[in-house]
């Protein structure tokens, strides 16, 4: 059967293809919706590649590391490692799909705060 010169075979085809764009749209939608990096007030941001999966965030606070630690646990709850070097301190957060590991350093009288989205 034809409708007004085109075949059901060509109206199915462009359907499938139409359905398998938006698929795709959808799916870049998705994979551009990032999770927020919240950031201390006084932050100092010196990198921000938050545009994509995965991101980071880099900047500098005049926070001490034990109220950053707190800022964080507040943001995200507990993290689910923590592993302390001689001198930085590092934190693994899991939030819905994503994977955030904090790394909290000493520079001068500041601290670095680098945060990886994953």
């Amino acid at each position: 059967m034809k409708v007004k010169g085109i075949s059901k075979y060509t109206i199915l085809i462009a359907a499938i293809i139409l359905n398998l764009s938006m698929v795709s749209v959808a799916n870049e939608t998705v994979k551009n919706t990032l999770f927020t990096l919240p950031q201390l007030e006084d932050a100092q941001v010196f990198a921000d590649f938050t545009n994509d999966t995965p991101s980071v965030l880099n900047y500098f606070t005049l926070s001490t590391k034990k109220q950053v630690t707190a800022f964080y646990s507040l943001q995200f709850g507990q993290p689910v490692t923590q592993e302390k070097h001689q001198n930085y301190l590092t934190l693994i957060y899991q939030q819905e799909q994503y994977m955030i590991r904090i790394v909290i350093s000493e520079q001068s009288n500041k601290r670095q705060v680098d945060i990886i989205l994953e």
